[in-house]
């Protein structure tokens, strides 16, 4: 079984929500907000691989200086480092997906908003 594509599924929560032509968005300025949304998980992205090379360093820290407690906290954390870094790069991943049906329906003259 095939995945529905991003706007496939989107086309099932305006019917859904019942989204009226009024309030939706034309697909250049949806082209233009998915692919901001795409550099700003990428910072969030980093900044989580940032903070997990810190954690790994401050886990050896409390490990050296025998802090259990310490070390336990800074695993804690690494441990949810870790599962952001994996929600993130599949939410990057589904979003450049989405960008690219979009860019299919922009024609390349056609400004983003």
């Amino acid at each position: 079984m095939s995945a529905k594509s991003p706007l496939q599924t989107d086309k099932e929560l305006v019917k859904e929500f019942g989204i009226s032509e009024a309030a939706e968005l034309a697909p250049n300025f949806k082209l233009g907000y998915v692919r901001t949304q795409i550099d700003e998980f990428k910072k969030v992205l980093w900044r989580n691989r940032v903070d997990a090379l810190i954690s790994e360093y401050l886990i050896a820290k409390a490990k050296a200086d025998k802090n259990d407690a310490l070390e336990g906290r800074f695993r804690e954390n690494l441990s949810r480092y870790r599962n952001d870094i994996k929600q993130l790069s599949q939410s990057i991943d589904f979003m450049e997906s989405l960008k690219n049906e979009l860019e299919g329906l922009v024609p390349s003259d056609q400004p983003e908003q």
